[in-house]
């Protein structure tokens, strides 16, 4: 949630608010009651999709970066111990495929990355009883193919987090449009009416309708009451 919606969410909440506590001032008028339960409505949902929403890919970053270093290290084990079998039998095309640069391989994107651990797997897997003496066991190589599975789960769940948090992004800021014009075409409106019987409420409300924008000047909606 950008910060400008943050801030109207915060205002859509004092309004609420005001309206709540200043009950026996508006409730004589049917047409009020009816545009603040639709408000009401529409923000209650507002605050749901926002708890949502700020909780999307929580945790998701610290996990997959602990388990992004321990593949690597893994993973530059066995191309080590690959680079050296095939220096030992002369396989310039093992040797190319193999030997991985530790301050490269920690800088591969994250499609990179799996790409390149999968083929030292591969290779690791088809020459496991050569690497033995080497001191590679399939213990190394069933390791890091179980960090890699786990890493290439996180990679797509991080993934989908993200196309559902910009779901919920353009639903936050879709119900923002529907709350505005519940406010801008209803309860200001009606606010002037109710001006004429509590003018003290008239000026709370004025002020609970300002978006508060710390470092600058307060302004109100673009259809403010004045």
């Amino acid at each position: 949630m950008n910060k400008y919606i943050q801030k109207k969410l915060a205002m859509y909440n004092v309004v609420r608010q005001l309206m709540e506590q200043n009950e026996p001032t508006w409730n004589s008028i049917p047409a009020v009651e009816g545009v603040f339960s639709n408000f009401n409505a529409k923000l209650s949902e507002l605050n749901e999709l926002a708890i949502k929403q700020s909780s999307k890919l929580a945790g998701f970053a610290k996990s997959k970066s602990k388990l992004k270093a321990i593949t690597i290290d893994q993973t530059l084990v066995i191309s080590g111990a690959l680079t050296v079998y095939a220096d030992t039998i002369n396989d310039e095309i093992l040797m190319e495929k193999a030997n991985l640069k530790a301050s490269v391989i920690r800088r591969f994107g994250k499609e990179q990355l799996l790409t390149t651990v999968e083929e030292i797997i591969q290779l690791a897997s088809e020459l496991a009883t050569e690497l033995e003496p080497f001191g590679i066991s399939s213990a190394h190589i069933d390791a890091l193919n179980t960090n890699f599975e786990n890493l290439k789960g996180q990679v797509y769940a991080v993934r989908m987090e993200i196309i559902k948090r910009k779901q919920l992004t353009q639903a936050v800021t879709n119900i923002s449009k529907e709350t505005d014009r519940i406010l801008t075409t209803g309860l200001d409106k009606l606010m002037r009416v109710l001006k004429t019987v509590d003018e003290k409420f008239y000026e709370k409300y004025k002020s609970a309708r300002m978006i508060v924008d710390y470092g600058t000047k307060h302004k109100l909606p673009p259809n403010d009451l004045s």
